[in-house]
């Protein structure tokens, strides 16, 4: 028998996610957390509140709530816990100036400019007076480039952050990033911000001195390196920013174990890999989307998640995170089985983040909805959406604002917009559908969030969008734990999105090499010093078809063996 102990306080307690300019770093998010009496309404909290030590002062004018709905107001009281979204205000525009030069040694060096402007100001008249950096070495500074893409004209917003990089005289600036499978067997990056000789250089010219910054590259063992495809993401004339990818002769198979532990098999492309139904700690392995023990032929580089096994000592496997009491279990289980149809309960989870099994089972196929409150964030789920055959407890914790997909990868789909990444505790699939709901941010109201399913074969496979409010919430709906990013599109889209299209670490899988040999496509070959020989290609295409994650008969969709999905 399992007993679980909660502390019950006199005083409730705020924890405050709050936005703020600071002094030196830029706009920066912090979590501070204050005790109160339970009966304090959010307004009053917003009134204690007091900016840290390294925030910016000038022109400071009070706090705001960020995010607010019928459960979340001024006039909400704490009780025992709340979760507050709040940001600093000030009197005019704070732009952070996120600048980017050389020194005299060649070394990249970063500096946050902090400065204020009335509202309509125009950037680029900002950005003409903004102060020159520190130049060596017979360097003549030319004037700052702006490298965000889908910036406003003006500064509208209360808080912005600007990215610039400077240019000089007779010379280009150039950002090299590069992606490759490293010798753990993870997609790797990197990047190097780089000075090339002479002006309105080709791109063959760019990309032979900009292939030094790969150079020493260390690939996963058993990997045959093919060539470097290389696309031009800012061609500007001082300024270029180029991205470089490795492409293998032969693929790597990613085996995704329970324990979030993966392994890294090396195959021929097109050859047959068994699914393996054991390993040290599992047996009765199933795949995802596949038959116990199939084999597949591998074509590109393919993860598989391991979605129903068996520990080989007998053990079950428990979610870590914290549960509900066992008396709050009942009070909700009673509530949903005298709910009418077409409810929607809202369950106050507290501090735990487990949704319980018995929950599940008592929503399951039933014509409502549960709405799962945990503070930052929220998860809707409909008892038509419970597929699964086997329910079982699942750790919905979420936690935003991870960096686990890498950072080339999310540049290359975000093109300068805003971007959040969101990491899932739980591993694997739910077993059902969830819409969650998420603060993006007042100041993306109106825009859209694009969710992406990163998987460890560098894929970002887009799933969803969801509208953002005004309030800068949206809905994103997911059946599957692991990493995701969110791209914030400025204003709604218009053009619909293809379910499942993708983003590769590749950028151009195997499947689409040939196609597009009459698209333009050139290839290079360039001499490093060393006198080794490195072929890069020119890329084109930056979104492909789903080419890597179909089942067998090439259905294009993987299917979940519990839930049809």
């Amino acid at each position: 028998m399992t007993w679980d102990f909660y502390a019950s306080y006199d005083q409730g307690c705020a924890n405050i996610r709050l936005t703020y300019m600071t002094e030196n770093s830029g706009i920066k998010e912090v979590y501070l957390p204050k005790f109160t009496d339970k009966e304090a309404t959010y307004q009053n909290i917003l009134e204690l509140l007091e900016l840290p030590e390294d925030a910016r002062t000038q022109d400071f004018a009070g706090f705001r709530l960020t995010y607010s709905d019928d459960y979340h107001n001024e006039s909400t009281m704490i009780g025992d816990c709340a979760y507050i979204y709040a940001e600093a205000k000030y009197k005019n525009c704070q732009a952070a100036w996120n600048a980017r030069y050389l020194d005299a040694d060649g070394k990249e060096i970063s500096k946050v400019i902090n400065q204020s402007y009335l509202e309509g100001t125009k950037v680029r008249d900002a950005l003409a007076e903004l102060e020159e950096p520190e130049t060596e070495n017979g360097l003549e500074f030319a004037g700052w480039v702006l490298t965000n893409s889908g910036m406003d004209d003006t500064f509208t917003q209360p808080m912005t952050s600007l990215d610039v990089v400077a240019v000089y005289q007779g010379k280009t600036t150039a950002d090299a990033s590069y992606t490759y499978r490293g010798e753990d067997g993870k997609i790797t990056c990197g990047s190097r911000m780089m000075l090339l000789d002479g002006e309105n250089l080709t791109d063959t010219q760019i990309q032979g001195e900009a292939s030094e910054a790969f150079k020493a590259a260390e690939h996963f063992p058993g990997l045959i390196l093919s060539e470097w495809t290389c696309s031009m993401e800012i061609n500007q004339e001082r300024y270029k920013k180029v991205q470089f990818q490795a492409l293998y002769s032969n693929c790597v198979v990613i085996l995704k174990y329970p324990d979030d532990v993966c392994q890294y098999v090396v195959v021929d492309k097109n050859s047959e890999f068994l699914l393996p139904e054991e390993n040290d700690k599992y047996k009765d392995i199933l795949w995802e989307g596949y038959q116990k023990g199939e084999a597949v032929v591998i074509t590109e580089d393919r993860e598989f998640l391991a979605s129903e096994y068996k520990r080989k000592d007998g053990a079950t496997e428990e979610p870590a995170g914290e549960k509900l009491p066992e008396e709050e279990i009942a009070k909700i289980l009673t509530e949903i089985e005298s709910a009418p149809a077409g409810s929607r309960i809202k369950i106050d989870m507290k501090k735990a983040t487990v949704v319980p099994k018995e929950v599940l089972a008592a929503i399951q196929g039933k014509p409502l909805d549960i709405v799962l409150d945990m503070g930052e964030y929220s998860w809707s789920i409909g008892g038509t959406e419970v597929l699964a055959t086997e329910l079982k407890d699942i750790d919905l914790e979420v936690k935003i604002g991870t960096n686990a997909v890498p950072s080339s990868l999310v540049s290359s789909i975000a093109e300068g917009k805003p971007v959040t990444q969101l990491s899932l505790t739980h591993n694997g699939e739910f077993g059902f559908r969830a819409d969650l709901t998420l603060n993006l941010g007042s100041e993306n109201s109106g825009g859209t969030g694009n969710l992406y399913y990163y998987d460890s074969s560098g894929k970002l496979i887009f799933r969803n969008a969801g509208q953002i409010g005004a309030d800068g919430t949206a809905s994103l709906s997911f059946s599957h734990a692991s990493d995701y990013v969110i791209v914030i599109d400025p204003k709604a889209e218009t053009e619909e999105k293809e379910e499942d299209k993708e983003v590769s670490e590749t950028k151009n899988p195997e499947g689409e090499q040939e196609k597009n040999t009459d698209m333009n496509t050139t290839k290079n070959t360039t001499k490093v010093p060393d006198n080794d020989t490195i072929s890069i290609r020119k890329n084109q295409n930056s979104i492909t078809a789903d080419s890597g994650e179909t089942g067998k008969n090439d259905t294009n969709q993987r299917k979940s063996p519990k839930t049809g999905e």
